[in-house]
């Protein structure tokens, strides 16, 4: 009970820090692409054609469920942790794994896989070849995956998550 009570506290003094952090998100998204803010601009055409892509054409389930649970198994290694299974389907999956601790436990609520691995290519690509408009490239693809990382953790959210349950439903929403 003291645990799920001080994560409790812990969550609501956090709050300060979720409002600053969104504020400046939005802030340096304003800023994307130079000073005419065209990178904004295509990183909300990702957003929105991932939007009109999940309401009209295919939702994808299994690419969501993939990543999430790579991020747990991701996470465990990080933690000096090793995976013991690993499933993943459309319908759901699981990672059972040696160690476990809030870090893994939430880490694919807060981590967007798939924004963090275009981000790296962002970076990695230029040192082997020259992509033209590669800018452009990855602020559709930032926008496109974290909006899709948004609308299924906001999705999955809504079911009862063990994850979020043990780990106490305050701090795990901060």
């Amino acid at each position: 009970m003291f645990g799920k009570l001080s994560k409790g506290v812990i969550g609501i003094l956090l709050i300060p820090v979720v409002i600053g952090v969104s504020a400046a998100f939005f802030e340096s998204l304003t800023g994307m692409g130079g000073a005419r803010g065209t990178g904004s601009r295509i990183f909300l055409l990702g957003a929105l054609s991932y939007v009109i892509m999940h309401l009209f054409i295919i939702k994808p389930n299994y690419i969501y469920t993939l990543g999430h649970e790579l991020m747990h198994a991701i996470a465990t290694f990080l933690c000096g942790g090793r995976v013991k299974s690993f499933r993943a389907s459309k319908d759901g999956g699981a990672v059972e794994t040696t160690k476990s601790n809030v870090f893994i436990t939430l880490s694919p609520y807060f981590v967007p896989t798939y924004t963090l691995l275009f981000s790296f290519l962002y970076i990695v690509i230029p040192l082997f070849i020259k992509v033209p408009n590669l800018s452009n490239i990855y602020f559709f693809l930032a926008g496109f995956t974290l909006t899709l990382h948004l609308v299924f953790t906001a999705d999955v959210l809504k079911k009862e998550q063990p994850d979020i349950i043990n780990t106490g439903y305050i701090f795990s929403m901060v």
